[in-house]
């Protein structure tokens, strides 16, 4: 097997895997990869390391979180009046409760917001802010635009990846 099919297999099995989900659901064993010509298969096995692994403790389910997204985005949040970060955020470990959210960012108004928190839960917000006129009043706000994922999209390149390994495999025969 020359060098193109292994870096070709290597672009497949990076783009077909979603970053992150290898570690945790490998369940052992052994990985076959290959064709009909003798020599021609590679095995992929497990390889023991001797690196630690960490692991973010879990949050309790007496506490709850906020994702927050705004339009526009890089507004900095305050909860209880204490900064939280920078928007688009998920702010975990909240106690359960109302809080009060304080957004924050140069040309527009200050926005804030009461939001009940439920332990085990995510609440989820997308709140829009007020741009300020020259004048430093508040212009009409614009709608923020839905946001949608499009489902799928790791299939789709580890199909696309399968094919070129299929075609490459052929011209290098």
């Amino acid at each position: 097997m020359n060098a193109g099919t292994i870096l070709l297999v290597a672009i497949l099995c990076i783009t077909a895997i979603p970053a992150g989900t290898l570690a945790e659901n490998y369940m052992g064993g052994e990985i076959v990869l290959g064709g009909g010509a003798p020599g021609g298969t590679i095995h992929v096995t497990e390889i023991p390391t001797t690196a630690a692994r960490t692991t973010a403790a879990p949050v309790a389910a007496a506490t709850g979180s906020v994702s927050i997204q705004t339009s526009p985005e890089g507004a900095t949040v305050y909860i209880d009046g204490v900064r939280q970060g920078i928007s688009p955020a998920v702010i975990p470990g909240l106690s359960p409760g109302a809080h009060t959210i304080l957004l924050k960012k140069d040309g527009y108004s200050d926005l804030s917001v009461t939001a009940p928190v439920t332990g085990g839960q995510t609440k989820e917000l997308v709140l829009v802010m007020t741009k300020l006129s020259t004048a430093g009043a508040a212009m009409v706000p614009t709608p923020a635009p839905p946001t949608r994922k499009t489902p799928g999209f790791e299939v789709l390149s580890g199909i696309a990846a399968l094919c070129s390994v299929i075609v490459a495999k052929k011209a290098f025969r």
